[in-house]
């Protein structure tokens, strides 16, 4: 949480958050980056734009949990190639930073 006044800024973690939780998010969205496309895209997309891992991965983490609420919310299975397709139709950076680097990594 962010608290700020004039000039100062206080940044502190809430108190009621269970660590267990972050904890096991934060592992998953790293690990995702192993079976998903489009999370290695938004990791390295993230990286070259100056994050550190594990902010990268936080950042990764927030996109699946809102991936995760909206799959709930509809009471359907989380498809890779349905979420690729939404990304594209809505223009998502991750989508064009995903095409250059399969470009990049084909042999041809």
């Amino acid at each position: 949480m962010t608290k700020q006044s004039g000039k100062s800024k206080q940044v502190h973690r809430r108190y009621r958050c269970s660590v267990f939780f972050k904890q096991s998010i934060h592992e998953w969205a790293a690990e995702s980056r192993f079976w998903s496309d489009w999370a290695h895209a938004f990791y390295d997309m993230k990286r070259a734009a100056g994050m550190n891992h594990h902010t990268a991965v936080r950042a990764l983490a927030y996109k699946w949990l809102r991936v995760v609420w909206r799959c709930w919310q509809d009471r359907v299975v989380y498809e890779e190639a349905k979420y690729l397709a939404a990304l594209k139709k809505h223009g998502s950076p991750v989508i064009d930073w995903l095409n250059k680097t399969r470009l990049q990594a084909s042999p041809a």
